[in-house]
């Protein structure tokens, strides 16, 4: 579900993806930036030798080839780099903020070729050579990796499919290794295919990033922000924030999708997803994944205002042992903290007849039934404000679960890291939060 609001190595193996959100695509404020992909490699290297004839050695290229990038990098994007003198050239203000993102982007590029020699035959001496590659070999990549077909990805792109095939071929030499591999009906990506995916839209997300941080370096936000938010963790917590983004920020974007942990984490992984909100997992769940903890939550017994059990005033979950549950679905932080609080008392959890992660089912089932939940009463705070719903008051031990963020270790943009600010603010805020807490 999409809602619209205007570097470690991998270990070998499949990664399978569905289509990115913005691939092989690029926002047009972005396009021009990831399009000189080969002219920033020459800044990088000016910006570590310093002078164009040492930057020319290192990439094999003459001082005049050099100098002619970067007058081409400058002119197209309408900014200054480098300051010029006899004694080489020094990175000006807009190098500074810009080339460390840039960097990045290449670093992910490195860390591809690395862990595509897992593929490589036993023997081969050829290491993968991909940094070296323009714009049009990694747009044809992505586009047939979406896709499924050169024809359709030439389509997609607007040019002809042998400039595909053309750009796709040259790719796969250079990899030197299959990323690419023909099925019955369509172009299926291999396993090293697999991984030179998530590195080449890390790659491009440092571009996106680097062109949002430029243009906001006024305060003027402009860039998107796409976040995953985990079914019943985080309240009202999101849009509350989301909202602020916005009103702050009115030229942002912002995309809120729902999903499971694994998918979403999937979709971090790939630059798909810039933060996942919801419950944290303990240990985190991989070393390029980074959390924070915003606050601590605690469930509670929920029932409709008519529930026998209401009447009966129970002090222990002992007593409502026989009672019809809603479950949390199996391998989820609200699952473990359910089962918790039953064998706290020495009590077998109830069986999942019934398990859901809705909460537009959850709480259904709680008006319309008389099921319980264990639950989160900010899930369903309006209901209780109303009194269509209550708490059964009792002490319910052992459910305490951490509601927080996790991204990417990379630095977030100007976009994300505003809104992580905001997020903050509203977890410290007991105005606020106090009914999540």
């Amino acid at each position: 579900m999409f809602l619209e609001m205007q570097g470690t190595l991998s270990p070998p193996g499949p990664a399978h993806v569905g289509g990115g959100l913005a691939w092989p695509l690029p926002p047009p404020a972005t396009r021009p930036w990831i399009e000189a992909w080969r002219h920033w490699r020459v800044a990088l290297a000016v910006a570590n030798e310093s002078t164009a004839a040492a930057a020319g050695r290192a990439l094999h290229l003459s001082p005049s080839a050099v100098a002619r990038s970067l007058n081409h990098l400058e002119t197209q994007l309408e900014l200054r780099l480098f300051e010029r003198s006899s004694r080489g050239m020094a990175p000006t203000a807009a190098a500074g903020l810009l080339l460390p993102r840039i960097a990045q982007a290449f670093a992910q590029i490195e860390l591809a070729e690395c862990e595509l020699r897992h593929w490589q035959p036993a023997g081969e001496t050829r290491r993968p050579r991909l940094a070296g590659l323009g714009f049009r070999p990694w747009q044809a990549f992505l586009a047939v990796a979406a896709v499924g077909s050169e024809v359709e990805a030439a389509a997609m792109l607007g040019i002809s499919q042998p400039a595909i095939s053309q750009a796709v071929r040259q790719l796969q030499h250079q990899a030197g290794v299959p990323v690419l591999a023909r099925g019955r009906r369509s172009l299926q990506l291999s396993d090293p295919g697999e991984v030179l995916l998530r590195r080449a839209r890390l790659a491009w997300s440092e571009f996106r990033m680097a062109a949002e941080d430029w243009a906001s370096r006024h305060g003027s936000l402009t860039g998107r922000l796409v976040v995953g938010t985990l079914p019943l963790s985080s309240g009202g917590l999101v849009p509350l924030s989301i909202d602020r983004l916005l009103v702050r920020h009115p030229e942002a974007s912002v995309t809120v999708v729902d999903g499971t942990y694994d998918t979403l984490l999937r979709q971090l992984r790939h630059a798909e997803v810039d933060v996942i909100v919801g419950a944290l997992r303990e240990p985190p769940p991989l070393p390029d994944i980074c959390q924070e903890a915003l606050f601590e939550d605690r469930l509670q017994v929920v029932a409709r205002s008519r529930h026998p059990a209401l009447a009966a005033a129970p002090r222990s979950l002992a007593e409502l042992k026989t009672a019809n549950w809603i479950v949390p679905l199996a391998g989820t932080p609200w699952r473990a903290a359910f089962e918790r609080a039953f064998r706290a008392e020495g009590l077998a959890p109830p069986a999942d007849r019934l398990s859901a992660n809705s909460g537009a089912v959850i709480r259904t089932l709680l008006l319309e039934t008389d099921r319980l939940a264990l639950i989160s009463p900010s899930l369903v705070q309006r209901e209780l404000d109303t009194g269509a719903l209550r708490r059964i008051e009792m002490t319910v031990r052992d459910t305490t679960r951490m509601i927080g963020t996790a991204r990417r270790v990379q630095r977030p943009s100007a976009v994300t890291g505003a809104w992580l600010g905001i997020l903050r603010e509203l977890a410290g805020q007991p105005g606020i939060m106090g009914a999540y807490k």
